[in-house]
């Protein structure tokens, strides 16, 4: 019905947006992303985002956080394709936002943010990373897909301040053709206190899947913060 009619139809889902049903105002954000999972992709919301903006300033504060959390991700959508406009609309939703809508705004980033996009770093508070040293070691060096591979971290900050981090995990993952294609994998936000190392280890299964093709090869990992490289390993995966 939207492509069919979008004027029509994005008239109905803004209408939705004041109803007493819960679902059917989820549906109004949810029904017109335009990149939702195991749906039709609607092209025209991938060329131009801006007709769905009233929609979600309606919903912004919703009482249910089942249709904040669509909100979020609506944004997130639009944002693999205009992350300009994402992060300048949602500079005033952060600032002037409650908490609820802060966790709204850091929910929707979340591409942008494994991506290292600077405006939603800064819009969020994370600025460049201070370290005196970074390692990253991978357990074991020589991997079957099917098992679990072991990163093993230390970060050590450098100046007196605290800094906030985000530290994530970005995979080279081998293609058909010998190229890689990079994946990112959640790590975890921390605070780093002064000089004081930080130490954790993180596993991350790596098994078939419908949604991604492994191949053998050598596999670069790369430790993230804030966006930026900070330290590197590799392991050779090999796919029965």
């Amino acid at each position: 019905l939207l492509l069919a009619d979008p004027d029509r139809g994005l008239a109905a889902l803004l209408d939705w947006t004041q109803d007493e049903s819960v679902h059917l105002r989820r549906l109004a954000s949810e029904g017109s992303r335009p990149r939702l999972p195991w749906g039709q992709r609607l092209s025209f919301l991938l060329e131009d985002p801006r007709p769905t903006r009233p929609i979600l300033e309606a919903l912004r504060d919703d009482p249910e956080e089942y249709v904040r959390r669509s909100v979020a991700n609506h944004w997130n959508d639009v944002s693999k394709d205009h992350p300009e406009y994402v992060v300048e609309a949602l500079q005033a939703w952060h600032a002037q936002g409650s908490p609820e809508r802060r966790k709204l705004v850091r929910h929707a980033c979340r591409s942008l943010i494994k991506a290292g996009h600077g405006g939603a770093l800064d819009l969020l508070g994370y600025a460049p990373a201070r370290l005196r040293s970074a390692k990253l070691q991978l357990r074991p060096k020589r991997f079957t897909l099917g098992g679990s591979l072991e990163a093993r971290v230390r970060v050590t900050g450098k100046g007196s301040a605290a800094q906030d981090l985000i530290l994530d995990f970005r995979f080279r993952l081998v293609k058909a053709d010998g190229r890689t294609s990079a994946k990112v994998f959640k790590g975890r936000t921390v605070t780093l206190a002064e000089e004081t190392p930080l130490d954790f280890r993180q596993r991350f299964p790596l098994k078939p899947v419908t949604t991604r093709r492994y191949y053998t090869g050598k596999t670069r990992v790369e430790l993230l913060a804030n966006g930026e490289v900070i330290a590197e390993d590799s392991f050779h995966l090999a796919v029965p």
